[in-house]
């Protein structure tokens, strides 16, 4: 149900690492007081992996 009405809220780089690039990202439900803070990485071979840090 969540991500189905989930937006892009927010996309800021964070860093760099041997890992690839991170991004701290926010995704919300508009109107609605769920919001999740999420560490979006993009490894240099072009995967995505995303991870929760705080809701």
């Amino acid at each position: 149900g969540f991500l189905s009405q989930a937006i892009l809220s927010n996309i800021e780089f964070d860093s760099v690492d041997s890992k690839g690039f991170h991004f701290n990202t926010i995704i919300c439900v508009p109107d609605g007081a769920s919001c999740y803070l999420l560490d979006t990485r993009i490894s240099f071979d072009g995967k995505m992996s995303m991870e929760l840090i705080e809701y």
